[in-house]
């Protein structure tokens, strides 16, 4: 069981300590909730957040990809390394729900 404060970001039983670190808390609050990241070089993805570790490299489900705000493809999961991530947002803050998710 975890402690208050830790989580299992690989799912697989290893612990991190979250306090001060607000970045990774921030991510651990999107889990399982649409995501909107943006990637230093203009692409941008819309998905389930499922998994993200402590370099926040990131695993999205149901993934759409956009090139200057028009949609690339459709995906299926997809994972991000953290160090091309510009930033992440919850989908619905800024109005890019994916339809029929």
């Amino acid at each position: 069981m975890l402690a208050e404060g830790e989580m299992d970001v690989s799912n697989q039983g290893g612990k991190v300590l979250l306090e001060n670190k607000k970045p990774l808390y921030a991510l651990k609050s999107f889990l399982n909730k649409q995501i909107y990241v943006k990637l230093k070089n203009d692409l941008s993805y819309v998905g389930i957040l499922d998994k993200f570790d402590l370099q926040m490299n990131l695993i999205i489900l149901n993934t759409t990809e956009y090139e200057r705000n028009k949609t690339v493809r459709n995906l299926g999961k997809v994972i991000i390394r953290g160090n091309n991530i510009l930033y992440v947002a919850l989908a619905e803050k800024i109005g890019l729900e994916q339809r029929g998710t």
